[in-house]
């Protein structure tokens, strides 16, 4: 068994790592992690020298793999690499579909494949994908091809949050139908019908019998209460037909598309995650500060919440800070909460911070990394010093909540005093010297809390304060971690 590792631009399909040897891992060799930190010191330099850089990464799995061989562990370590490696990239597993065609073939196997899906989940994988290519081939599937599967990942992904309802979702599929046998009974797959919500899983085809129709309807008014979308299944040739769709106006039902049983049980979890609740100060290190008469950043809170991750170490320069920001931004994103979006930018000037800021929608958190020089203020990429009320007129038409604010840089408290009389929620800074490490730890702290509590101050200023007893144990206090709010 044999992952190859294929790495697109967002949006194009000409490689970002280009050799004359594919890129292969395996658990039976040793992981090439000089080919890992290539990836992310190439997406920096990329991101530097022309604004953003997002990429895609397709971990093609070949040979055996999921055909009684599953090494979970193995699995973990890759998509934690991808992910820690990606900056904020989309991470896609690509399996041969022609595994799951006959449900008799897995049914035995679906416990393992379902944790299988659970490691993948674990890592935030964007999606699990199937492939038109096999297993046994030993080329590299199309660019274009992959591509595709990832433009069409991210409109299914779309789909997540308009069922983003209260409540379990289970999947029901019609009685006699293809995808009704791979759980070995007529109640679907991924789940009994046993949930507040549904995903009516159908088949793909051109008509749809009055039975059929039937039985759909039948089950809705059985369910009375609940929510319901439909779940179409199959190789998609052209949208899907008359008939379907006729269903789903009728029935007023949300529809998702996925190619086999594997897509629909990993969309399944992926929605649960999505829509499962949700569940003293050290006032030493946090203070209250007089906010201006006109603060910069205010306003209502709409939307899911929201992430900026910006990253000032040059990766010229600063090489091993920068690979570092790199997997600190994945260890971040696989630990918050999965409703969540997120932006991430390798390389930033200060120049394109409005922009960000603009393009990133509601935020709930900034997490700057980079150099810092007390009052001087903060470095970009370009080692540029802004002073603290320069990078808020960088910030002057912003015009919008800020619940929290980290700046991992040294000597950065200032910074971050100046962005909480700007009226951002929480600000946080160090008032000496750090590294990586200790920043690392307080602001998965942190951050996690902001954004699993959509910003709320209080759960921000506590988790501070565990963050910083973390660190008074390990030795680690002498960075003097401050956070600032406005009072009032």
């Amino acid at each position: 068994m044999s992952v190859e590792v294929i790495v697109l631009p967002q949006g194009g399909d000409e490689p970002v790592i280009t050799t004359d040897r594919p890129w292969h891992e395996s658990r039976l060799t040793k992981i090439d992690y000089a080919r890992w930190a290539e990836l992310a010191n190439e997406i920096a330099r990329r991101a530097a020298a022309g604004g953003q850089f997002r990429v895609n990464v397709f971990l093609n799995f070949k040979g055996d793999h999921l055909v009684g061989r599953y090494d979970f562990d193995f699995v973990e370590k890759l998509v934690e690499l991808a992910r820690d490696h990606a900056w904020g990239g989309r991470i896609y597993l690509t399996v041969d579909r022609g595994i799951f065609k006959d449900p008799d073939d897995i049914r035995s196997s679906i416990p393992s494949i379902a944790y299988w899906l659970e490691t993948a989940h674990r890592g935030r994988a964007a999606d699990v994908i199937l492939s038109s290519v096999s297993r046994m081939n030993p080329n590299r599937p199309p660019p274009q091809l992959l591509q595709r599967y990832g433009d069409e990942s991210v409109e299914k992904s779309g789909r997540l949050s308009d069922l983003m309802w209260p409540g379990t979702w289970s999947c029901w599929a019609v009685p006699g139908s293809a995808i009704a046998r791979f759980d070995g009974d007529e109640s679907g797959p991924a789940a009994r019908a046993n949930g507040k919500n549904f995903l009516i899983a159908v088949d793909r085809k051109s008509s749809f019998k009055d039975e059929e129709r039937g039985e759909i309807k039948k089950f809705i008014r059985k369910n009375r209460g609940g929510s319901f979308a439909l779940a179409v299944v199959g190789i998609a040739a052209s949208g899907f037909s008359a008939d379907l769709q006729s269903l789903a106006a009728e029935l007023s039902l949300r529809v998702v598309e996925v190619r086999g049983w594997l897509e629909l049980r990993y969309f399944l979890l992926r929605l649960n995650r999505l829509c499962a609740p949700q569940s003293a100060l050290s006032t030493e290190m946090i203070q209250a500060v007089a906010p201006h008469a006109e603060t910069l950043f205010r306003g209502p809170y709409r939307d899911a919440p929201g992430l900026l991750i910006t990253n000032c170490f040059n990766q010229q320069q600063d090489p091993a800070l920068c690979l570092e920001a790199a997997r600190d931004v994945g260890r971040l994103l696989r630990a918050i909460t999965p409703h969540s979006t997120y932006t991430v930018h390798p390389a930033l000037r200060a120049g394109q911070l409005s922009e960000l800021f603009g393009a990133a929608g509601e935020l709930t958190a900034w997490w700057f990394m980079g150099h810092g020089g007390g009052d001087a203020g903060l470095q970009d990429v370009d080692a540029r010093v802004l002073s603290p009320r320069e990078w808020l007129e960088k910030l002057s038409g912003c015009a919008r909540r800020l619940p929290l604010v980290f700046f991992s840089s040294c000597r950065s408290a200032e910074t971050a005093k100046a962005f909480a009389r700007a009226g951002a929620g929480v600000a946080i800074g160090f008032e000496n010297p750090t590294l990586p490490a200790p920043c690392r730890i307080l602001a998965m702290e942190v951050i996690n809390a902001a954004l699993a509590s959509r910003g709320d101050r209080g759960e921000i200023l506590s988790a501070f304060s565990a963050g910083c007893r973390q660190l008074q144990v390990r030795g680690l206090d002498y960075i003097k971690p401050r956070a600032f709010y406005a009072a009032g």
